[in-house]
């Protein structure tokens, strides 16, 4: 089954879940609320423990007036389009190109004036260099099968750079040291976009860049586990990306969890001459691999 159909699929099984407890709270058999709802009892049945994967908010609406528990209507309903709405697969996504999906999130960047970042696996987006940004671009195109657009999607994702000098925006952004030494393209390439962090730490007064180092001295129980790279948008949205999906998230548990590992993990990164004299030692290292290549 595709990663999004289980997704889906275990989203329907908390709805039926949370629907059930509200028919067991107002005291009605499965019986009695499908003669209610004038709905066959296995439809019941098949929403309360998700197999229903065609349930609707108008269903929702009617098992819940079923119940006399129309004031819940709003949270349930909203969790169901949260539900269909949070994974999204990138065939989807990139349907009419890199580039119009690129468009697409230019809203969102506009609208936000908090962004915090983790990145352990390609630097952010922002403090991407434009060779680095096509290398990714061209590496994703070639895996997903898309047409040739890149010029175009590295453009559009330069102008999302611009709103680093944006005075009301603040970005908070971790990256793990392994993501520095984790080179895309050609030595140069990774170079390149090296010098240009320095560049961004010492002049852009709106971005916080932390560093978590490879090698860590102390390790207790408030140490996060690295986690996948994702983006918390104000503290209204969380995105990330898997192999198959985009994901958005906006649940408040989903916002609580996700700020609380994103605390953590800052608190793990070093910032400043620190984090400086990471991102040197990575170009030594770099440098030392070119001359020796």
């Amino acid at each position: 089954m595709p990663e999004v159909s289980k997704f889906k699929k275990e989203a329907l099984r908390e709805l039926g879940r949370r629907l059930r407890e509200v028919r067991l709270d107002a005291g009605l058999q499965s019986t009695e609320l499908a003669r209610r709802t004038g709905w066959s009892a296995s439809k019941c049945s098949r929403i309360e423990y998700g197999r229903r994967t065609s349930t609707t908010v108008d269903d929702v609406a009617e098992y819940l007036a079923g119940c006399e528990a129309e004031d819940r209507y709003e949270e349930l309903c909203g969790f169901l389009r949260e539900a269909e709405g949070r994974f999204r697969e990138w065939s989807d996504v990139e349907r009419l190109g890199l580039n119009a999906a690129q468009q697409e999130i230019l809203p969102l960047w506009e609208s936000t004036h908090q962004f915090r970042a983790y990145a352990s696996w390609v630097i952010p987006g922002p403090l991407q260099t434009r060779e680095y940004t096509r290398t990714i671009l061209n590496s994703l195109r070639e895996r997903r099968g898309l047409p040739d657009d890149v010029a175009l999607a590295v453009t559009r994702r330069e102008h999302v750079q611009k709103y680093l000098t944006d005075k009301s925006k603040n970005f908070y952004l971790v990256v793990e040291e392994s993501v520095l030494r984790r080179g895309f393209g050609e030595p140069k390439t990774s170079l390149g976009q090296l010098m240009h962090l320095l560049e961004v730490m010492k002049k852009m007064r709106t971005v916080q860049l932390g560093i978590i180092p490879a090698r860590r001295d102390v390790y207790d129980r408030s140490t996060a586990w690295p986690a996948e790279d994702f983006w918390i948008f104000d503290d209204e949205r969380v995105k990330l990306e898997l192999v198959s999906s985009a994901v958005d998230l906006s649940t408040r548990y989903d916002l609580q969890q996700y700020g609380k590992v994103f605390t953590l993990l800052q608190s793990q990164a070093v910032y400043g001459t620190q984090a400086v004299e990471i991102v040197k030692a990575t170009m030594t290292m770099v440098l030392k691999q070119w001359h020796e290549a």
